[in-house]
């Protein structure tokens, strides 16, 4: 496959040919809102602007979709996961995508990532105590404090074969130089994500003794290599894990791609007019 158009469902991979409860199925009223319509298989999809996001007037319940829960998105921060979480937002409707954190009150957060290292660490289901909130995808769920307890994407994954063989793994991946001079460029991002002690799995996508580099430094030959390697080996990890459990639903598809959005309408069932990209600076 090329361009990152790899979809694999439930132990199958090849190339696709076409590029808990919800309670909000109701309709989201808005007289003020903008709408916007298009064409999507058999029936049009309109959408509704809430502040800054579009939702599809009649959302979509979860159990309608094409996968099953939880939906576990493994792409790395600035890899789209800001998109990916607006694309089930406008399909889903709010409080049924976890993306970093969640509101529990209105003014109290709690890091999703913190939950399920805490999980994981006691060997707890890693999303318990966060579904039985509704919520049945997960992005941006990593820790990366330059502490003891850290908690990288891939860290989870054994816990994921474990409480959840029929899960689905979602990994939207952009080209590997897109992405590092992305996270070269969004504060202190490539240094939370160098290897550190409190992960031996993060850490293994390193050379030995690896320092992160300063920012000055990030452009040169021999960094470069060392993070475009990072990339490409922390996506095969995922692969290779996938691979290793046919009872998940493994997705995996190009953030860049111009099909993207009828490709996952076809493998997840939500209409491309929710795809789009977030988080966009420029050069970013």
């Amino acid at each position: 496959p090329s361009n990152g158009d790899l979809m694999r469902k439930k132990g199958k991979i090849g190339v696709s040919p076409k590029h808990p409860p919800l309670g909000s199925e109701n309709q989201i009223k808005s007289s003020e809102s903008e709408e916007e319509a298009v064409e999507s298989k058999s029936q049009n999809y309109v959408t509704k602007k809430m502040g800054k996001l579009s939702i599809l007037t009649e959302v979509i319940p979860f159990t309608s979709l094409k996968i099953s829960g939880p939906v576990f998105v493994l792409s790395l921060p600035k890899g789209g996961t800001t998109t990916i979480h607006n694309y089930f937002q406008c399909g889903l409707g709010k409080d049924v995508s976890a993306h970093k954190r969640i509101l529990e009150t209105s003014q109290q957060f709690t890091k999703i990532g913190i939950v399920m290292r805490d999980n994981a660490e006691l060997g707890k289901p890693l999303v318990k105590g966060l579904d039985v909130k509704g919520y049945n995808i997960f992005s941006n769920y990593e820790v990366l404090n330059m502490g003891k307890r850290c908690f990288f994407p891939t860290d989870g994954l054994e816990n994921i074969s474990k409480f959840y063989p029929n899960a689905t793994i979602l990994y939207v991946k952009r080209e590997a130089e897109s992405w590092y001079k992305s996270a070269s460029m969004w504060g202190d991002l490539i240094k939370r994500i160098g290897p550190q002690r409190c992960s031996d799995e993060k850490r293994q996508f390193f050379p030995k003794n690896y320092q992160t580099p300063r920012r000055k430094e990030r452009e040169t030959v021999q960094h470069k290599k060392v993070w475009l390697k990072f990339y490409e080996d922390y996506s095969n990890r995922i692969r290779s894990f996938a691979k290793q459990h046919p009872s998940l639903t493994y997705i995996e598809t190009s953030l860049e791609g111009q099909n993207t959005g009828a490709l996952l309408e076809e493998q997840i069932g939500i209409p491309q007019i929710c795809w789009g990209h977030s988080n966009m600076k420029t050069n970013s």
